[in-house]
């Protein structure tokens, strides 16, 4: 199974516009309204606020085989935040979520 980092960065926020306000105000980054959330351009990586409170920041995989990824996490007693046909959510036991995407 091949796992590899992604350059995304998720933060769930209880307040979405406060947060943005941060990052455009004091960061000075641009961020741009999307469907539910806001996209945060930076030069390493990309930050995405989504408003909720289901966890608080999320780091995300690339997987060759979504099935097997979603499987060995499941073994290893991970709960499934949110599940959709392309991609999940999911939380390890320690408390640390993270996102598990199909790339081949």
């Amino acid at each position: 199974m091949d796992f590899k980092n992604s350059p995304d960065i998720v933060f769930s926020v209880k307040d979405l516009e406060n947060a943005v306000s941060f990052f455009k105000i004091f960061c000075d980054l641009e961020a741009v309204k999307k469907d539910d959330y806001y996209a945060v351009k930076t030069e390493h990586y990309n930050m995405f606020l989504v408003e909720g409170d289901e966890f608080r920041t999320l780091i995300e995989f690339y997987v060759n085989d979504l099935d097997v990824a979603m499987q060995l996490c499941l073994a290893a007693d991970c709960e499934v935040i949110r599940w959709n046909e392309r991609d999940h959510w999911l939380k390890h036991p320690e408390g640390f979520a993270f996102h598990l995407e199909q790339r081949k």
